[in-house]
């Protein structure tokens, strides 16, 4: 199933809007030898590098978003982040 997020960012006072296109796949997910009742892992694929603090930011907001929208424990929500260099969209690279 995907969905659509539309999640806020604040950066030096300006509103930067993000949208995701999220592929939710219902699967058991086993961490520490333990099933989690509720979890989520979240990779999130970006255009270029961000700083250490704008992924502190961004993943306090996923856990956020997890946690509000879908009622899974921020404690139980755990993200990966991968830097890409080349994008392509319609027909050709960024």
């Amino acid at each position: 199933m995907f969905a659509n997020l539309t999640f806020l960012l604040k950066n030096n006072n300006d509103l930067d809007y993000i949208r995701c296109m999220v592929l939710l796949i219902k699967h058991d997910l086993w961490l520490g030898g333990k099933k989690l009742e509720k979890g989520a892992f979240v990779a999130v694929s970006l255009y270029g590098n961000a700083s250490a603090d704008s992924y502190n930011k961004m993943t306090g907001q996923i856990c956020a978003l997890f946690s509000e929208k879908l009622g899974i424990p921020a404690d139980s929500v755990y993200v990966t982040y991968h830097p890409v260099s080349d994008w392509g969209w319609n027909g050709q690279n960024f």
